[in-house]
């Protein structure tokens, strides 16, 4: 009876044991960064990047500002673009960083619900890029934020893994 009880105990021990060592918390993974001036490719990717501003699209949609990204894709695989997943910022000349509305819809239901239906095609957030094409990305922001002689363009990709910084060139 004894032997069986020590037996029992040193289960017991030895599961705790187990147990007890912890898993530690892990930190989220950041994924790795790249950077790359706009208008020129990414070797290392296979894509070029374009970001531009223009003060004459003010107004298309009231209350936003639209910040206008291609992406052109010259790898050998489909890029896959994430609505949900991917998050796109814009940093300002006094480098504060401003998050950027993909997704309309989600964000402000009301004022997509009146935007004409040839609008709201273009504003929609692609699903991918195929290869050897060029996809156009309107990123929308507040009219208060001055996108003015930004510094760069983040664009964290669900897809790819990876964080990309493109600064804009005069």
């Amino acid at each position: 009876m004894a032997r069986g009880a020590l037996w029992a105990i040193g289960i017991v021990i030895f599961m705790t044991a187990c147990v007890g060592r912890g898993v530690e918390p892990r930190k989220p993974k950041t994924p790795p960064e790249v950077t790359a001036p706009s208008g020129t490719q990414i070797p290392v990717l296979a894509l070029a990047f374009e970001v531009s501003y223009d003060r004459e699209t003010d107004g298309v949609i009231p209350y936003y500002r639209i910040l206008n990204v291609g992406i052109t894709n010259n790898s050998l695989e489909i890029l896959h673009l994430d609505p949900l997943g991917d998050q796109w910022w814009v940093v300002d000349r006094a480098g504060k960083r401003h998050h950027a509305i993909v997704n309309l819809r989600r964000t402000d239901p009301d004022r997509w619900a009146n935007l004409p239906i040839g609008l709201k095609k273009l504003l929609e957030y692609p699903l991918l890029v195929p290869i050897g094409s060029t996809q156009p990305i309107d990123l929308l922001f507040a009219d208060r934020i001055n996108l003015n002689e930004f510094r760069e363009v983040v664009f964290q990709s669900i897809g790819l893994d990876r964080i990309i910084r493109i600064y804009a060139r005069e």
